[in-house]
């Protein structure tokens, strides 16, 4: 296969477009007398008029001759070998040019051993372009020379957003699954279009994902849900049988509760507001998202399997961690991000609280601006109460003295209702 030479000035790069500490770790690579470039997602966000996250790195130096030439420099990784450069304050990758595994003995592994097994055979830059995964993530930038080298489709699937496999996609797909992940999440991100065969073979080689460790499927599944396009993901997620995969229990409700339009609805407000936030460059964590996708299992199991010794927050971190543990089977979620959705659940309680120490416990807790927006979230779905929600937003917006009055009247007429409620039931009796 031909490879295409080009000048990046001709497609409107230029070393202006790189960050200098990139163009640093070049220099020094290339001071040395290594062949470096700025690789894959980098080069195809700046010709997609897109700004780059991050600028990954690609050499024909070895991890270890990488780490010399650089002081803040340590080495990650057990099947792919990557050095990870610090510089200025900024977190760099540098890959060493790999060639694929085509020996016999790989040839025949099982799927789940071939997706754990090393795969740092080095080689060239050609024989690296031809592995990568997509042809738009097979370009390789090189700001001092300008010169921009890449897969000869590249460029025209860059030109015409579509999004091609390098190589037959039900192999690709085998090699390594998460690339059908991949593929969903950079289609629906960059606004292309998944080629036809590579979109056709999901469903037949979805099954490949149980053999992905769960802990990497963790970090896919962040990946997918906070990258801007969260509600269109989830929707195709659905739509190629990949939810029942990764959040089974998720997918049940979904199917099968009665409640199931409430909990869509209120999804699709999750992954809007969570997009918006990305968009508008705000903070978000995926803790916010598991808990939106767990809550209605969890609720269920709530309601249908009550306990009289524990109280309903006990009963709820039960619930949560037997949930937990069903899910690590597919996607684990790491314990921080766990005590995150326990204290989201927690505090969900304290909005219907008519004491005014919970009520002021509540508002200085730590996490009480991401419960209140789950809280929020759920009212404007019809899961919890909207008066509530109202009381909460005003309460939010006034000063002290004036929340002081509100928490008053809000016992007060908690403490009216409870008397009218008592003089019913003894004219009942």
């Amino acid at each position: 296969m031909t490879i295409v030479y080009k000048k990046g000035h001709d497609f409107g790069l230029s070393k202006n477009c790189i960050s200098k500490e990139a163009l640093k770790v070049i220099k020094v690579l290339q001071k040395a007398g290594h062949r470096s470039y700025i690789v894959g997602g980098g080069v195809r966000d700046l010709l997609l008029n897109k700004q780059p996250k991050d600028f990954d790195i690609a050499t024909d130096a070895h991890p270890e001759k990488i780490r010399r030439l650089f002081k803040r420099c340590r080495l990650i990784g057990k099947r792919f070998r990557l050095a990870h450069v610090f510089y200025n304050g900024h977190l760099l990758e540098v890959a060493t040019f790999r060639a694929e595994l085509s020996n016999k003995k790989h040839k025949n592994l099982s799927i789940k051993k071939w997706c754990t097994v090393s795969n740092n055979r080095y080689g060239t830059l050609e024989e690296d372009l031809m592995r990568r995964d997509f042809t738009i993530n097979a370009m390789y930038y090189d700001p001092l020379s300008d010169e921009l080298i890449c897969h000869p489709n590249a460029l025209s699937d860059i030109a015409g957003k579509c999004l091609r496999v390098i190589g037959n996609p039900p192999q690709r797909y085998r090699e390594d699954p998460v690339r059908i992940l991949r593929g969903l999440r950079l289609a629906t991100k960059l606004g292309l279009n998944l080629e036809a065969e590579a979109e056709r073979q999901i469903i037949p080689n979805r099954l490949l994902l149980l053999h992905i460790p769960s802990a990497r499927l963790f970090e896919e599944c962040k990946k997918l849900f906070c990258c801007g396009a969260a509600q269109q993901i989830f929707a195709k997620l659905r739509q190629f049988q990949l939810l029942e995969l990764l959040f089974p229990q998720t997918e049940y409700a979904l199917e099968n509760h009665p409640k199931a339009e409430a909990f869509e609805h209120f999804l699709h407000l999750l992954f809007n507001d969570t997009d918006r936030r990305i968009n508008l460059a705000e903070p978000v964590t995926p803790a916010f998202t598991i808990a939106g996708l767990w809550w209605l299992p969890i609720y269920d199991r709530v309601k249908t399997q009550p306990n009289k010794r524990l109280t309903y927050i006990r009963l709820w971190q039960k619930k949560t961690d037997e949930i937990a543990a069903i899910q690590r089977a597919q996607v684990a979620i790491p314990k921080y991000i766990l005590h995150l959705i326990h204290e989201i659940y927690r505090l969900q309680s304290y909005f219907k609280s008519r004491s005014k120490r919970n009520i002021n416990g509540l508002f200085q807790a730590r996490r009480f601006r991401a419960a209140y927006d789950f809280f929020y979230l759920l009212s404007k779905a019809g899961l919890a109460d909207m008066n509530d929600c109202r009381w909460w937003e005003t309460f939010q917006q006034v000063d002290k003295k004036k929340r002081d009055l509100m928490i008053a009247d809000r016992i007060n007429r908690s403490s009216t209702h409870d008397s009218h409620h008592q003089v019913k039931v003894e004219a009942k009796c």
